[in-house]
């Protein structure tokens, strides 16, 4: 797996089959709504819980830096957290989903589409709303 493609897919992959809800927000979500922008980075807004992250890293250790322990703190602070993809060093910032109402409203209206990160392979996920 060398395409930053194909890192986002894994990613999407183990965020599937764990049933960890996302995302896709950011410069990806803006392109994918018509304002193109272009960044090094794809964030996502993922509700993973506590007792999840240290299978998830886990999952991910093969391909990503990802430190389950790193990944805890921030999260309990409210903040993002980063899987940094080994081979192509991609950057995707996991944002946690806040409780508040207006944060679940959002997350609620994600919508599944095609859309490019790296400018050539698409890929389906769900993407924010504009």
């Amino acid at each position: 797996m060398s395409s930053p493609a194909a890192a986002f897919f894994r990613l999407l992959e183990v965020l599937d089959r764990m049933e960890i809800p996302y995302l896709v927000g950011g410069s990806v979500a803006s392109s994918a709504h018509g304002v193109p922008r272009t960044t090094l980075d794809i964030d996502l807004v993922v509700d993973l819980k506590a007792d999840q992250i240290e299978a998830f890293a886990l999952d991910l250790q093969q391909e990503f830096y990802a430190d389950a322990g790193m990944i805890r703190e921030s999260f309990a602070r409210g903040r993002a957290a980063n899987l940094i993809h080994l081979k192509t060093a991609w950057k995707f910032d996991l944002f946690p989903l806040r409780g508040d109402e207006y944060s679940r409203v959002a997350f609620g209206r994600r919508f599944f589409r095609d859309v490019r990160p790296d400018g050539r392979e698409a890929i389906e996920c769900a993407v924010a709303t504009a």
